[in-house]
């Protein structure tokens, strides 16, 4: 079934504080597939083996205990994260799609996690919504991430002998404050709020650690155009929705 748009509802407060002359020049963020059925607590663990798949992740959900993975090692059951993809030895490659929800405080916690395997991520979220922390590790490997147009706060990427790039529309809502020791520490959107009280910030949040691989972040939305081998291939959604 093909994707369809639709115009987005306005932000709560903390979201008020993206760059909106960005996000009003990117497309409409695309509504979940039918084919998605939404979850919560999800949880894929494999060994040596790739993990690639569309997911729609529903922080209002319940799952029944029975039907939820052991807790990682110091996690509990408020900190288990909405969704966790780990393996070892081999690529992550997901697509989520948040479930809006306005009324939810707790942020939706989104883990990737592997090892000699690249990481590739693509994040589609209403403005109305609950916010996300996205936390992502490998090594030996890229990362490429497609944070949602209306993200709005801080990120910390580590990594070792490979650079860090920038889309250029999300660096025109990018703010850098330091590049030492091997760790970029930057803010996507207005950090004025986050710049008051960051320990007691509870809006977005990104984190990414790999080592001897390059980290890239883009908007969710942007459409791939570049230059060299590829470019003009494929239909419009999987220029859209490639990494």
């Amino acid at each position: 079934r093909p994707f369809t748009f639709v115009q987005e509802d306005s932000p709560p407060d903390y979201l008020d504080l993206a760059s909106q002359s960005t996000a009003s020049s990117l497309p409409p963020v695309p509504l979940i597939p039918d084919i998605v059925k939404p979850t919560n607590f999800l949880s894929v663990g494999r060994t040596n083996a790739s993990i690639k798949g569309t997911y729609a992740i529903d922080p209002r959900l319940k799952i029944p205990a029975v039907l939820l993975s052991p807790l990682a090692e110091g996690e509990t059951e408020l900190t288990r994260p909405n969704a966790r993809l780990q393996t070892s030895n081999a690529p992550i490659d997901a697509i989520f799609f948040i479930v809006g929800d306005s009324d939810r405080k707790r942020r939706i916690d989104i883990v990737l996690k592997t090892a000699n395997g690249s990481i590739k991520a693509s994040v589609h979220a209403p403005r109305t919504r609950s916010a996300i922390n996205l936390r992502v590790e490998t090594s030996n490997a890229p990362v490429v991430l497609r944070l949602p147009r209306s993200f709005c706060g801080p990120v910390t990427l580590r990594t070792t002998h490979a650079p860090v790039s920038f889309s250029d529309a999300l660096s025109a809502s990018l703010t850098t404050f330091n590049e030492t020791d091997n760790t970029h520490r930057c803010f996507v959107g207005d950090f004025t709020a986050w710049g008051e009280q960051p320990d007691a910030w509870t809006g977005d949040e990104l984190n990414v650690e790999t080592s001897h691989g390059s980290i890239k972040l883009k908007y969710d939305v942007e459409v791939d155009t570049g230059n060299g081998k590829g470019k003009g291939k494929g239909g419009f959604f999987s220029r859209l929705f490639g990494n």
